[in-house]
């Protein structure tokens, strides 16, 4: 369920042969990921992302900051893969609607894969979040909001996401200003 594999694919690749140029990974869809269900060897990491849906049925449009990603991550040096589901929601309104697609912005993209890159240099080559996030590294920012904010207490899926094209949308909450709006955490 994803609609233009191939920025996701262009994204991904510019993304980790920034932290590994030598080292080959290969990103895929695979709709029959589920949750906890994992072979050997692989590691597993869950996002959640903001998209906009459309409802096949009566036509209404929606922004969710709760759409689920799923990532299997599987490195055999040089070589890695990523198999990925994104979970469809469905229109409130509608009684009998089905499973939409999420439509990413590019930047909401990015960010997906920012933190799937500094996922997968913690969990599959064991770097510290140092190592995976170096001080001139916008991710770096992202690492750093979502420790301040869990130390105060607020957990890190509380983060809100950064808005998407002119609408504002997923900027601070009216009732949580005090939330850093920011992509969600990667860690």
């Amino acid at each position: 369920m994803i609609k233009d594999m191939d920025l996701w694919e262009q994204t991904f690749q510019r993304i980790i042969r920034e932290k590994k140029p030598h080292h080959r990974w290969k990103l895929k869809v695979d709709n029959n990921l589920e949750v906890k269900s994992l072979r050997p060897g692989w590691k597993q990491y869950t996002q959640k992302g903001l998209a906009r849906f459309r409802c096949s049925l009566c036509g209404r449009s929606w922004v969710s900051a709760q759409v689920l990603i799923l990532f299997w991550m599987c490195l055999k040096e040089p070589y890695g893969r990523v198999k990925m589901r994104v979970f469809g929601q469905r229109c409130q309104k509608c009684s009998r609607a089905l499973f939409e697609e999420p439509e990413f912005s590019p930047e909401g993209v990015e960010k997906v894969l920012g933190c799937l890159v500094v996922r997968i240099l913690l969990k599959c080559y064991r770097e510290s979040a140092r190592a995976a996030v170096p001080s001139e590294d916008p991710l770096r920012e992202i690492l750093v909001a979502a420790r301040r904010w869990e130390l105060r207490g607020v957990p890190a899926g509380r983060l809100l996401p950064e808005p998407i094209g002119r609408q504002g949308l997923g900027g601070p909450s009216q009732k949580h200003p005090h939330l850093v709006p920011g992509p969600a955490a990667c860690l």
